[in-house]
Order: C-alpha cells, then structure tokens, then sequence
C-alpha cells in the first residue's frame, strides 16, 4: 500500500470544505489516501491536475509549457523566422 498525501488549498473568497471522491478535505489539512484503492487512484488523476490540491507521493506532474508564439516550431529550442 503506497500512502499519499494530499492537501487542500482553498481560492480566496471560497469553502475552506470541499468534498471530492467522497474524501472531505479541509483548508490546508493533509489528507492521507492509498493510491492502490481504486477510487483513491482515480481521484489521485484528477487531484494532481487541481490547482488548488497539493499531492505528496514523489511523483511530480509537469504541465505542458505554454507555446512561445514568437517561436514557430512550438518546441522551446531555437525558434526560426518563418516569414
């Protein structure tokens, strides 16, 4: 069983008591949920894509670089003059 660790972090002006999954999560309480549960792992997707839900398991989510419109290739290397 993996254990993992997640914290709520609620917007300004908003519940500081969200329920998600069927877990209730408290402002800034770390949650502990077992990522081998299969409602646990399901939410897990979802919470590490959520701004506002911290996941502490070592796994990190990187999102996608924005694309520089500047550079034509979309890639972040070196951009080409296209025109």
């Amino acid at each position: 069983m993996a254990k993992v660790s997640v914290t709520y972090n609620a917007p300004e002006d908003d519940s500081e008591v969200v329920t998600m999954g069927g877990v209730r999560f408290f402002d800034g309480q770390a949650v502990e949920l077992d990522d081998e549960k299969e409602q646990h792992f399901d939410l897990l997707k979802k919470l590490r894509t959520n701004q506002h839900f911290k996941v502490n398991d070592g796994e990190t989510f990187v999102s996608p670089a924005p694309v520089d419109e500047g550079n034509k290739t979309g890639f972040g290397g070196a951009s080409q003059n296209w025109n």
